[in-house]
């Protein structure tokens, strides 16, 4: 059984996931200061600061990075998946087949039967 993935829910829901945390840390580093330090991994992001305003633009950031990925993902699960199968009925096929051309022919049963009627009486 083949269970495929909705590309582009999968994708929004990445893309939502990693901009939620990215908001929620740059609030949380901009409030506190606390984990500055590791969100400086995210400098690449044209605009992007530690503070308010740079939380929302690190969250479109995020959010179309864990978009692209995700959905990224989603196809390649998917398109594996599909060939997988394709592949394994081609298998399938083929050893049908091979079987089929060694399998044995049957021989004709005989009408006679081969038995011998016991000429011994059985005692109780």
């Amino acid at each position: 059984m083949h269970m495929r993935i909705d590309t582009t829910s999968f994708a929004l829901a990445g893309g939502l996931t990693f901009g939620l945390i990215i908001l929620i840390l740059t609030f949380i580093a901009a409030f506190s200061g606390y984990g500055a330090n590791f969100l400086e991994f995210l400098y690449f992001y044209p605009f992007y600061t530690i503070s308010f305003e740079g939380a929302s633009i690190g969250f479109i950031w995020a959010f179309v990075n864990g978009f692209v990925v995700f959905g990224f993902f989603a196809w390649m699960y998917n398109h594996a998946r599909h060939n997988n199968n394709e592949y394994i009925a081609k298998v399938s096929a083929v050893k049908k087949k091979r079987v089929s051309k060694t399998k044995p022919k049957s021989k004709p049963v005989s009408k006679k039967s081969s038995k011998k009627k016991s000429t011994t009486k059985k005692t109780r």
